[in-house]
């Protein structure tokens, strides 16, 4: 996880690349660990990736969803919206 965590800090810092910024979107809807899927959030969130607002909005309707990161994804929508 902690290889998945810097390889999210680095693509932080080439999000003016617009495959880079695809590729973070699309690995929404695949990550299934919860600090991961936080740390997406507050990426797309940051930078204000408003294409992420539907993979954001599948992402609430998995029934198994750690509440933490639901809360935060509601968050993030509404911040993006």
């Amino acid at each position: 996880m902690n290889v998945r965590l810097a390889t999210l800090d680095a693509l932080s810092h080439a999000t003016g690349d617009e495959r880079v910024r695809e590729g973070l979107i699309h690995s929404i809807r695949q990550e299934d660990s919860p600090v991961i899927q936080l740390a997406l959030v507050d990426l797309v969130v940051s930078r204000r990736m408003e294409r992420a607002i539907e993979p954001l909005r599948h992402l609430l309707e998995q029934p198994d969803l750690n509440m933490t990161v639901r809360n935060r994804v509601n968050e993030g929508l509404r911040l993006l919206s």
